[in-house]
């Protein structure tokens, strides 16, 4: 009578590949990885988090890195349990977003997938990139003991930014902590993350979201989920924030902070009239510069 019959076990298996960000608590972190988790957290805090869900460490180890039918199958349920369409995968290792680095961009990330068999192909991409070089390099400079390593996935709806960008909660380079920092361009954030752009940059009051100073940036170009185009010369001229925005953003940033009881290092987005929290890192020294020297 103890023995679950085959449907139990299946629905075991399921739940041990996957994991949607509405099942993930704080004990999840080695299934999940620090990105996995924090999303899955701040959706249970209520904050504005698009949906998604996790295909976990375990799932990794059981197929050896490879998608066998019976993730392939789950994989397809919960995607379109999402609604299907275009979803951005992300890598989410199990020692990423830690205090002592960041992380940001050194595993796979890939936007715009669409389709179980590109989902698939998107998962098996995260999966290597645990190995390439660039992340083994940067976590032998970090210390990161490579002991039971292991990728988890995100696969999370993708938002249309009409704006996005990164914030920090407090400006790293701030020895007072009174400012916020806002870095912002047009269309998806990776052109801010990935170094492509020259982003507007405010510096916010942390206290009510009032601009202190503001600095127009070089935004030539935009991302988007269909790929990439130059901006009109006239709209690279304009700031891609008001006063208004900013002043939700702030908010946005002082809710998530006192979430965390920390500060935050957030990537955002500006889609449906709202703004989107697509990740919240601990601000890092190496975060910030690695970001700086990256564009330049």
């Amino acid at each position: 009578d103890t023995i679950p019959y085959h449907g139990e076990l299946r629905k075991a298996s399921i739940m041990s590949d996957l994991r949607n960000f509405t099942e993930i608590s704080a004990s999840d972190v080695d299934l999940v990885g620090g990105k996995g988790l924090s999303l899955g957290l701040m959706t249970a805090a209520g904050l504005p988090v698009p949906g998604g869900f996790c295909i976990t460490t375990h799932a990794y180890r059981r197929s050896n890195a490879a998608v066998d039918d019976s993730l392939h199958r789950s994989l397809g349920d919960a995607y379109r349990g999402l609604g299907g369409g275009l979803v951005a995968v992300r890598s989410s290792a199990t020692a990423e977003d830690g205090a002592a680095a960041s992380f940001a961009g050194q595993q796979e990330t890939i936007l715009g997938v669409q389709g179980e068999e590109s989902l698939r192909d998107a998962v098996v991409r995260c999966w290597r990139s645990l190995h390439a070089e660039r992340a083994v390099a940067y976590r032998r400079r970090q210390g990161v003991d490579e002991a039971g390593l292991a990728m988890a996935v995100v696969v999370q709806r993708l938002i249309h930014a009409e704006v996005a960008g990164v914030l920090f909660t407090r400006d790293p380079q701030d020895p007072g902590g009174l400012r916020m920092l806002v870095e912002a361009s047009w269309g998806l954030g990776e052109a801010v993350v990935s170094g492509r752009v020259t982003p507007d940059s405010f510096h916010l009051d942390r206290e009510n979201g009032r601009v202190i100073d503001r600095r127009l940036g070089r935004k030539h170009l935009l991302i988007t989920a269909d790929g990439e185009r130059e901006v009109p010369a006239e709209q690279q001229r304009e700031f891609c924030l008001d006063e208004t925005r900013l002043t939700q953003l702030a908010e946005l940033g002082r809710r998530i902070e006192d979430f965390y009881g920390e500060p935050r290092d957030v990537e955002w987005a500006w889609a449906e009239g709202r703004f989107w929290v697509l990740q919240a890192r601990p601000i890092t020294t190496s975060g910030a510069g690695d970001r700086e020297q990256v564009r330049r």
